[in-house]
């Protein structure tokens, strides 16, 4: 009698044991979920985000799992990641090497892998921005345009209109001003963004001009400290005298930009369309928001902006032999990918998109100036040093802050140029 008790206990203890094993164990044959990580812009996650979940789609066997980043901590913490062997294999990155995280910068470092796909002829020839050594390391997603980024709606509740000519700023500045709302948001804290207003009035005075200055320079035959970079950093300082900015630039984020610019009390921002998704989250229902080229002249007609490809995808040199990634960028280059990120990022379609429409009347006008050929890239893509627009950041703070000059500025580019 005892041992049949027994025998029912240790029956009964073997097949709890066996029902408990089934269930946390996957079943015979069930595929295997790989996972991938993803470096991303914070600016960008919604976009990001919808190209995951899309790809998981079509994709179910592979998890992508993301974090993002601000544009300047991310920046850190990438090279930090890469240095340490522990970052993730695929990177959002920047076109050409002017940058920490710029593509070309990243493949001389060895850090990322080439790319070459059936699907490069996305990177025009003659476009080096993505390439290493002739082989492309970047899928491109989207192009930008820096401008004056506002709201037709809250514009006209002040009674104003974007200048279009240099010398109807200061007297822009002046009625914003006289309205408690400052024409220019100046978000200097945050880093970046200080260097849209120098590249945006040398793209006219300078570049539109003379597209080959940057070749001059590494030649030994021009510098910034004798050339309009010098003009526009003395624009800048006339447009914090006519009072054109918030008040404390070095003490404003991006952030608080964002969200006074929602709420209309900056009138505007020079910078990029990335930030229009944000400003529709949060802006009272129906504000729309376009774009204007900020002028350096008081020739219209000679306004250029800056605007080439942005926002790109690299593969972590670690994870070149890791197929579910490979899958994942291929995917990225797709027309399916371009759309969604494009129409949820406030950028330009780096490729052909089928049906494609701006996401907003700031994108429609930047598309008019590049169909006109009144563009020139991103200026810091043709560097060959992230130190260059490191020292221009500096730089401009230090001349907000009073500690430092125009001449000086931009002498101290020429030595980061050099290599000093």
């Amino acid at each position: 009698m005892i041992f049949r008790t027994r025998t029912k206990i240790l029956s009964g203890a073997i097949c709890a044991a066996f029902l408990a094993a089934t269930m946390i164990s996957p079943a015979v044959g069930a595929p295997k979920v790989t996972e991938i990580r993803l470096f991303g812009n914070s600016t960008d996650k919604p976009a990001t985000d919808a190209m995951i979940k899309r790809f998981q789609e079509i994709n179910p066997n592979i998890k992508v799992t993301p974090t993002f980043y601000a544009v300047t901590e991310g920046q850190a913490a990438l090279v930090t990641q890469l240095a340490a062997g522990t970052a993730p294999e695929i990177i959002q990155a920047k076109p050409g090497s002017g940058s920490a995280d710029g593509i070309v910068q990243l493949a001389k470092n060895g850090q990322i892998a080439s790319i070459n796909r059936n699907w490069s002829t996305l990177v025009p020839k003659n476009d080096q921005s993505l390439r290493y050594q002739g082989t492309i390391y970047g899928v491109p997603m989207s192009a930008q345009g820096v401008g004056y980024i506002y709201s037709p709606e809250i514009m006209k509740k002040a009674g104003l209109v974007p200048p279009q000519k240099w010398s109807d700023v200061k007297a822009f500045c002046a009625a914003a001003k006289s309205k408690g709302t400052p024409a220019y948001g100046a978000p200097w804290a945050t880093g970046w963004p200080t260097i849209m207003h120098t590249y945006s009035q040398t793209a006219t005075l300078l570049y539109s001009k003379n597209p080959g200055f940057t070749e001059d320079q590494y030649d030994g035959k021009a510098t910034f400290a004798d050339s309009p970079w010098v003009k526009s950093f003395e624009m800048l300082e006339d447009m914090n005298t006519w009072g054109c900015f918030n008040a404390s630039p070095n003490s404003t984020t991006y952030a608080m930009t964002t969200d006074d610019l929602a709420k209309g009390k900056v009138l505007g921002w020079l910078g990029l369309p990335t930030i229009v998704p944000a400003l529709t989250a949060i802006a009272a229902p129906g504000t729309t928001w376009s774009f204007a080229a900020h002028p350096a002249t008081d020739d219209v007609k000679a306004t250029f902006i800056p605007s080439s490809i942005l926002r790109v995808y690299a593969l972590n040199k670690k994870a070149a032999n890791n197929l579910a990634a490979k899958k994942f960028i291929d995917f990225l280059a797709s027309a399916e990918a371009r759309k969604i990120f494009v129409g949820l990022s406030g950028g330009i379609p780096a490729g052909p998109v089928p049906g494609y429409v701006p996401s907003s009347p700031a994108v429609a006008e930047i598309m008019k100036f590049r169909a006109q050929k009144k563009t020139f890239l991103f200026i810091d893509q043709q560097w060959q040093s992230p130190k260059i627009q490191q020292v221009l950041i500096a730089g401009v703070q230090s001349i907000f802050a009073g500690t430092d000059t125009p001449k000086g500025v931009a002498e101290k580019m020429d030595k980061a140029l050099q290599g000093k």
